[in-house]
């Protein structure tokens, strides 16, 4: 490595945060910060196949997303921060309330969750979509956070599965769109179709739609890696990283 690299890479680890508090007796703080700076360059090294505008392409991390992931996980899911958010979590266990419901598209959402003559699968997406949304208003404390980000999981697990379910030609879902005067044309398919219902349903548009339902992707590729259980150690934000 030139001396060169060598500066490049002393400059780039010094953005790191520092490391205070050891994970068990025998993996102290300074141990914990080489795991945390070896762990760092291997994102740099590491290539990935994305998808983008339907063309697999491979690419890897910038050094600034090198540096945001590490810390993330290294200062925010685990250290003091992590040890103070399940603190808060344990003394509010039991304190929990009852929360109303927000106005607008939560409002709408929550009576077309209720529409016999809507299929049972849209009206779990919309229950789910009114539950994230009221939510909300009670996502300040820990236990609020939790319970937000374990509904935007079940929000973006409905709306996957109307998705498969009209990519899979379901005849229910796709008798209903063309009885609301949903129809297929060059360029346009079923899932498009969905959406669009859905956001009009609501009353959005199909980016806010998207946004909102597919939040929590991050957090579900945590949770298909290490189970339910990682949500509790999760800082606030989460959802949006």
């Amino acid at each position: 490595m030139t001396f060169g690299a060598k500066l490049g890479k002393v400059k780039l680890e010094s953005r790191l945060r520092n490391l205070t508090l050891a994970m068990t007796s025998d993996v102290n703080a300074a141990a914990l910060s080489e795991m945390m700076k070896r762990f760092f360059q291997e994102l740099r090294r590491l290539s990935m196949e994305v998808r983008t505008n339907n063309k697999l392409e491979t690419k890897k991390f910038t050094d600034d997303e090198a540096v945001d992931i590490t810390n993330f996980f290294f200062t925010e899911m685990m250290g003091p921060r992590c040890l103070g958010r399940i603190s808060s979590l344990i003394r509010h266990y039991n304190k929990h309330g009852e929360y109303g419901i927000d106005k607008g598209a939560a409002a709408r959402a929550e009576a077309l969750a209720q529409d016999p003559d809507t299929p049972a699968s849209i009206r779990r997406f919309f229950g789910a979509f009114s539950k994230v949304e009221r939510a909300k208003m009670g996502a300040s404390s820990v236990f609020g956070q939790l319970q937000h980000a374990e509904l935007n999981l079940d929000l973006l697990h409905q709306f996957n599965a109307l998705k498969t379910m009209v990519q899979d030609s379901n005849k229910q879902l796709m008798d209903f769109l063309k009885k609301n005067g949903y129809s297929t044309a060059k360029g346009v398919s079923w899932q498009s179709l969905i959406i669009t219902y859905l956001a009009d349903a609501l009353q959005i548009d199909n980016i806010a739609l998207r946004n909102n339902t597919q939040s929590a992707q991050g957090i579900a590729a945590l949770v298909d890696q290490f189970g339910f259980g990682i949500l509790t150690v999760l800082p606030p934000g989460a959802n949006n990283k």
